[in-house]
């Protein structure tokens, strides 16, 4: 979908909050349908500073996901603070996603984002093996922006090969790819990455 003016050339689809609501100028364009504000390149990305850690969220919902409950809406909403709800998927985007993996992601991490099976074990040289993007892997443990940012600038990790592909494609058509990813995670998997997308953005200023 085409930013609906040069104004707004930062928007992608519909937005749930207003920049004036959050104060912000800049928008991040790709969180496609919410409206995520994302930090330029070069500032610095910093942790969320919320009372509830990543790693108590995560935590939570490990024990939570352990319980073998049968509910579709995500454990953590129970105990954490209320966030506006997360927003639907964009089949048109991740159908377009799809087809932008297919071309530039597929060969490393799998046609069906499996990655490689022994992603968790060294190389011989020290690398690490593409992760996996479904919900086996950790993609869905991370916000959006970074999300992005890792894809267009490189992971600044020790032992990635990944390239960056910010001479390829944009911020759009990475967060398209995002939202296919989104399409093929479970309930609990989305919804914890739409609450750590929204706290650390939250914590970037906005």
């Amino acid at each position: 979908m085409a930013p609906s003016s040069r104004r707004n050339r930062h928007y992608v689809g519909f937005s749930a909050f207003d920049h004036e609501t959050l104060g912000r100028r800049r928008w991040f364009p790709a969180w496609t349908t919410a409206g995520v504000p994302f930090r330029p390149h070069g500032t610095t990305m910093e942790p969320p500073r919320r009372k509830i850690t990543l790693f108590a969220a995560i935590t939570l919902l490990a024990a939570a996901c352990g319980g073998g409950s049968s509910s579709t809406s995500s454990p953590l909403d129970a105990v954490l603070e209320p966030i506006p709800p997360e927003p639907p998927i964009d089949t048109a985007r991740a159908e377009e996603g799809a087809r932008l993996y297919a071309q530039y992601c597929a060969a490393c991490h799998g046609p069906d984002l499996e990655g490689d099976p022994d992603w968790k074990v060294p190389n011989a040289d020290g690398s690490y093996p593409p992760p996996p993007h479904d919900s086996s892997g950790h993609t869905w443990h991370h916000p959006v922006p970074q999300l992005v940012e890792l894809v267009l600038r490189g992971p600044r990790a020790p032992g990635s090969t990944m390239p960056r592909f910010d001479g390829t494609l944009d911020e759009a058509e990475v967060a398209a790819i995002i939202e296919y990813f989104r399409s093929t995670w479970g309930p609990e998997e989305r919804a914890f990455n739409w609450r750590v997308t929204y706290e650390y953005t939250r914590s970037q200023g906005s």
